[in-house]
Parts: C-alpha cells; structure tokens; sequence
C-alpha cells in the first residue's frame, strides 16, 4: 500500500511515503514555515520514488491538536491533494503519534505532550504496548504546572514526548519523576503512517477531516481580551 504522510501540527513540516517495504521522510522545516515548504516537500518525496499523486492509494494528515497555522496548511494541503487524485484521506492525532513512535518503551505509560504556545500544552496520556497503546482519557490544554495532576494518579514508569515536554519538562516533570525522551520532539509524518496500517483504519470523509484546535486560534483569543485593554 502508497501512503502519503503529511504531518503539520507543531513547528516541524515533515512528509513521508510508504511504498510497501521502501519507506522515505523528508523534515521540510523545523521553524513554522509550513506554506512555503509543505508542497515542494510532497513534490521532492514523490519524485524521488517515481510517483505521481494519482499513484497513491491514500493520504494520511496529521489534524492535531498544535499550532493553528500549521493544522490548517496541513489539512487543507492533504484534502486537496485527496480530492485531486480521487484517493482517501486518512486522519491521526499528534498526541497519538508521539505515543507510537518507536523509540518510546515497548510497553508502559506516555505522556504526549505538544507545545500549545501562550503557555499552554496540549496533553493526553496512552498505555499499554506501544504496538496497541490506547488513551487514557481524551486530550486537553493545560498549563505546564497543570501536569502534576496528571502525573499523580499514574502507577510505574511514565515517559514524556513531544516538543512541550522539551521545554517544560526540567521544571513541570522532572520532579515529578517522569522521564523526558527529549529525543522524540515532533510527531513522524512516517509513523503517522504505519499507524493508518497498523489499525486498518478507514478513511473519513474529506468534510469530516478538520483540525483538532481544542482552543480558540490566537487571532481569537486576542480580539476577545482585545477591549479590555487600556489604549
């Protein structure tokens, strides 16, 4: 099976394919320069595999939660890509990519947790076997000193990914006892993939396929606090 993965949800841009046994991923950007290096990145990936878009036989899109730019260049790149060539369009979540990556433990409790900027992280915990890791409960969007009550309830060894547990994990986890795998910063556009294969997930309708937000978008947020302020 084709597979085209496009993952956009943090300041990473990153594209994989997955022709059969012959795998490549190509990291566009690591600094939120998204529109201008999504589609050329496509473009290199298939080309070095002698493919054209109507050659796939879907497209897999990261919908978040993360950066609101990002998710939106991302999905919306993946749903015209889809509707172009007529193919499906399937859909995963940062937070569970993160937890499947294969660097994490094969077995035990992740933490994922993305960099949701203001302050704020998006989180969601999985255990379980890192081949069938299943949530916990559904994500959320918390502040770094939030985690510990997360944290708290949570038997053995626990590990954290992701680029919000980088940054925030020596003051808000360490402490706490978790285990920061700061090596595993950004979602795979590669594993993102292989879990569409792994699960046998089915395709969702293209309308259906949008961003996972869990918060207004900055421009929102700062219009509302916007009259309050002393000009």
């Amino acid at each position: 099976m084709r597979l085209l993965g496009l993952e956009t949800a943090t300041t990473a841009a990153v594209v994989a394919l997955i022709d059969g046994d012959s795998t490549r991923e190509l990291v566009a950007t690591t600094d939120r320069r998204h529109t201008e290096t999504l589609l050329p990145a496509v473009s290199t990936v298939l080309a070095e595999a002698g493919l054209a878009v109507g050659d796939l036989d879907g497209v897999v899109i990261d919908v978040g939660p993360g950066l609101f730019t990002g998710l939106r260049v991302g999905v919306s790149s993946a749903r015209s890509l889809a509707a172009a060539a007529g193919i499906p369009l399937f859909s995963v979540t940062s937070l569970e990519v993160l937890a499947a990556d294969p660097r994490t433990p094969e077995d035990g409790t992740v933490l994922s947790i993305v960099d949701a900027r203001r302050g704020e992280v998006f989180v969601q915990c999985f255990t379980g076997p890192r081949s069938s890791r299943r949530a916990m409960a559904p994500p959320l969007v918390c502040r770094p000193d939030e985690l510990s009550d997360l944290v708290a309830p949570l038997a053995g060894e626990v590990v954290a990914v992701g680029d919000g547990a980088r940054r925030y994990g020596e003051a808000a986890l360490s402490p706490l006892g978790v285990d920061v795998l700061s090596t595993i910063e950004f979602p795979s556009a590669l594993v993102a993939c292989r879990l569409v294969l792994g699960d046998r997930r089915s395709p969702g309708a293209l309308e259906e396929v949008v961003p996972l937000y869990l918060r207004d978008p900055d421009a929102i947020a700062n219009f509302t606090v916007a009259p309050g302020r002393q000009t």
